[in-house]
């Protein structure tokens, strides 16, 4: 065999993964059942599609010409399954997060709520209002942080032990990526602090004369 070319890398099997070495023959060495057919216009794609059938019934008039699309149709199509499936876990991702900001400020109100008596008792005390805002955040926080950290060792172990069916649907990265799990917990973190502000700014409005009684 004589080599006539080298061409650049293809990624024939789809655009997450890896251009794999391939060799290019002849039609007439290696036929193959159907034939792909690349053309570059400088005009509108799909107003050339008359032209083209024309050219190929030109040549061969027996030859059928289907599925034709653009190249940024083609990719879409690739693009599909992996998009999809993105929406699908971006949006139970924040279902997840609202739930989590709601059950942190439901938590921390019940709390103050049941705390109503303590909290106006601190105040008659001497505790200042930013005093009780702190303790009420730090409530917050330390559930936050127990909550992250279980959430984080599931995460790791499910992570491991479903590392090769995840390759499959993430691009460039590993399915115990450490960025990630080191951004979310921070970003959980820093929800919780907001979350639990409300909840902290309730509970120094407590009166204390109404505590005492």
């Amino acid at each position: 065999s004589e080599i006539v070319g080298v061409a650049a890398d293809v990624k024939n099997r789809g655009v997450a993964l890896d251009p794999q070495p391939q060799l290019y023959f002849p039609f007439s060495q290696i036929p193959w059942g159907n034939m792909n057919l690349i053309v570059r216009t400088a005009n509108e794609p799909h107003a050339m599609v008359s032209s083209l059938r024309a050219q190929v019934e030109a040549i061969d008039p027996d030859q059928p010409i289907n599925a034709v699309q653009t190249v940024d149709e083609l990719m879409d199509a690739s693009r599909a399954q992996p998009r999809s499936f993105t929406v699908l876990i971006g949006g139970f991702a924040g279902l997840t997060l609202v739930l989590a900001i709601v059950g942190i400020y439901g938590v921390l109100a019940y709390s103050v709520a049941q705390r109503r008596q303590e909290l106006g008792i601190r105040l008659a005390l001497g505790a200042s209002r930013d005093d009780i805002v702190r303790l009420v955040v730090r409530q917050g926080l330390n559930l936050t942080i127990v909550g992250v950290g279980i959430g984080l060792a599931l995460a790791i172990v499910a992570a491991l032990a479903m590392r090769t069916t995840l390759s499959g649907v993430l691009f460039k990265t590993n399915a115990y990526d450490l960025t990630t799990f080191a951004l979310v917990p921070l970003g959980l973190l820093a929800i919780a602090t907001v979350a639990s502000y409300l909840p902290a700014r309730r509970a120094t409005r407590v009166s204390p004369t109404e505590a005492l009684r």
